[in-house]
C-alpha cells in the first residue's frame, strides 16, 4: 500500500508540472520519450471538430461531418458520437494536463485555443443542462410568456423589495382566455401587496422598449445589420475578456489552495499534539476559502457562458434587431425569447405604485454609451 502510495504521488507531482504520465494517448499525438508530439494531419482533424461543434452546437453533426470529408479514426473506422464528445471534452487538446478535476498547464502543444476548448463545454454544457431542458418545456406549454425568467417584483414589503419572481398564470371568463403575472410570494405567505399584473400590457411595455433600443443601436451603427453586429462583437468580447481574465485568476488561486491543503493533509499525516491542532486550523481555513473560490469561479464561469453565448449569436441578433418590428410578428416564441433576452437582464415591477424598470444588458448600455437602465 505504502509503495501504491508513493507511486501516486510521484504521478500527481509529474502531472502538476504538466506531464504526460502515459495511458491512451489522444487523437492528434503521438507519445515518445514520455512526451506528447503532435500528429499534424490528426491535428487539423481535431481543430475542424471543434470549430464544426461550435458553429453546429451537435456531436451528430460533427460525426456527419467527419463522414463527409472522409475522416476516419486510428483504427480506419467511422467515428462514433461518443468518440467525438470524448475529444470535445478533453483538455488536453487545450494545452493541459489533468489531476483529479484539476487543470495544470501542460508540456505539450496546445492543438485549439484554450477559449475555443472552454467555448465549446459552455456549449456542452448549455446542451445538457436539465433545467434549461425543463424551461423549454415549460415555454412550449405556454410560449406565448415571453417575459419568463426577467420579471422580479419590486413591492415594497417591510421596507425593502419584495424580489420573489413573477411567473405567469391565467383566467378564463366565459370564452376568453386573460393572461397575468404573479409574485410567486402569495404562494407562500400571501404578505406581498402586489396583484396579478396584465400580460400583454407589460409585455407591449417591453417590447417598446426593445424597439427603442433597436432603433438607437442602428443609428449608432449606421444602419445596417453587420454594423451592428461588429458594435455588439465589439462590447460582449470586452466583457468576455475581463471575464475571462477574472477567471483565470480564480483558478490559478483555487489550484493553489488546493495544493495548500494536499500539503496540509500530508502534514497532518505525520503530526500529533497542539502541532497536529494547529495544523487543523489551517487546513480548515484554506478548505474554506477554496469553497469561496470555487463558488466565485462558477459564477463567473456561469457569466463568461452567457458573454460567449451572445458573441456567438451576434449576426443572428443583428438581423433581428434589423427592423425589429417587422421582424417581430414572424418570430417563432422561442425566437421571441432568445431576442428579449439578448437586450433585457430583467425587468423589475412594483405593481401598487405602477412602476417598471427595465434593466438592459450590459452589451447594450455601452454601446449606447449610456448605464443600460430605462424607467
Amino acid at each position: 500500500q505504502m509503495i501504491a502510495e508513493r507511486i501516486r504521488d510521484k504521478v500527481g507531482a509529474a502531472r502538476r508540472k504538466g506531464m504526460w504520465t502515459g495511458g491512451n494517448v489522444p487523437f492528434g499525438y503521438r507519445s515518445e520519450a514520455r512526451k506528447l508530439l503532435v500528429r499534424p494531419e490528426e491535428a487539423e482533424v481535431v481543430r475542424k471538430m471543434y470549430a464544426e461543434f461550435i458553429e453546429r452546437r451537435s456531436d451528430a453533426e460533427v460525426v456527419r461531418m467527419l463522414d463527409a470529408d472522409n475522416h476516419r479514426n486510428r483504427k480506419g473506422s467511422v467515428w462514433s458520437p461518443q468518440a467525438v464528445a470524448r475529444v470535445l471534452t478533453n483538455p488536453v487538446y487545450a494545452g493541459f494536463i489533468t489531476l483529479g478535476e484539476e487543470l495544470y498547464p501542460g508540456e505539450h502543444d496546445a492543438l485549439i485555443d484554450p477559449d475555443v476548448f472552454e467555448q465549446a463545454q459552455v456549449l456542452r454544457a448549455g446542451n445538457l443542462e436539465a433545467s434549461a431542458a425543463r424551461e423549454r418545456t415549460a415555454r412550449q406549454r405556454n410560449p406565448e410568456y415571453v417575459l419568463r425568467g426577467l420579471l422580479v417584483c419590486a413591492c415594497e414589503r417591510n421596507g425593502k423589495p419584495c424580489g420573489y419572481s413573477l411567473t405567469p398564470a391565467s383566467t378564463r371568463k366565459g370564452r376568453v382566455r386573460y393572461r397575468y403575472y404573479r409574485c410567486i410570494s402569495r404562494d407562500k405567505d400571501a404578505a406581498c401587496e402586489s396583484r396579478p399584473i396584465n400580460a400583454v400590457a407589460l409585455e407591449e411595455l417591453v417590447l417598446n422598449r426593445i424597439a427603442e433600443v433597436a432603433c438607437d443601436l442602428e443609428k449608432n451603427a449606421r444602419g445596417t445589420p453587420q454594423g451592428l453586429e461588429a458594435r455588439l462583437h465589439e462590447r460582449t468580447g470586452q466583457q468576455r475578456d475581463i471575464a475571462r481574465d477574472e477567471r483565470g485568476k480564480l483558478r490559478e488561486r483555487l489550484n493553489q489552495l488546493s495544493a495548500d491543503v494536499r500539503s496540509l493533509d500530508n502534514n497532518l499525516a505525520e503530526a500529533d499534539g497542539a502541532n497536529r491542532s494547529h495544523l487543523q486550523r489551517r487546513r480548515d481555513a484554506k478548505a474554506a476559502e477554496r469553497a469561496r473560490v470555487k463558488q466565485q469561479l462558477d459564477e463567473v464561469q456561469a457569466r463568461v457562458g452567457k458573454l460567449e453565448a451572445l458573441t456567438l449569436d451576434a449576426s443572428w441578433i443583428a438581423e433581428q434587431l434589423q427592423g425589429f418590428a417587422q421582424v417581430w410578428r414572424n418570430l417563432l416564441p422561442r425566437n421571441r425569447v432568445r431576442v428579449i433576452q439578448s437586450v433585457v437582464a430583467r425587468v423589475d415591477v412594483d405593481e401598487p405604485n405602477g412602476d417598471v424598470e427595465i434593466t438592459l444588458q450590459p452589451w447594450v448600455g455601452e454601446a449606447l454609451q449610456g448605464d443600460g437602465r430605462a424607467a
